[in-house]
């Protein structure tokens, strides 16, 4: 968005943000109650899995945090600079690479 015309964009590119943050805290959600479930009843398996289930965990918070942090910075620290939505910061990226990582 290098023109005043673009910004007619940003409500539908926050839009789209949120709407994403909503569905990815719905799995969120999911992988809490699975790995709750998984730790009452993994009595029987070895540290290592139990460890990664963990790890998995952590990870998943981690990328949940900075996906808040993005949506904070773009929709209420950056508002009044709309062409900030051009700039992709560490935590994004950061979030794109742990997408990868993932698949």
């Amino acid at each position: 968005m290098s023109s005043t015309s673009d910004l007619s964009s940003i409500p539908e590119v926050l839009g789209g943000m949120i709407i994403g943050i909503g569905f990815g805290l719905i799995l969120y959600g999911v992988t809490l109650a699975q790995s709750y479930v998984y730790m009452l009843n993994s009595s029987n398996d070895l540290q290592w899995m139990k460890w990664t289930v963990v790890a998995v965990l952590f990870l998943e918070t981690l990328h949940t945090g900075f996906v808040f942090r993005e949506l904070y910075h773009y929709s209420v620290s950056a508002i009044q600079n709309p062409l900030v939505i051009d700039q992709i910061d560490w935590y994004v990226s950061s979030t794109l690479s742990s997408l990868c990582i993932r698949r």
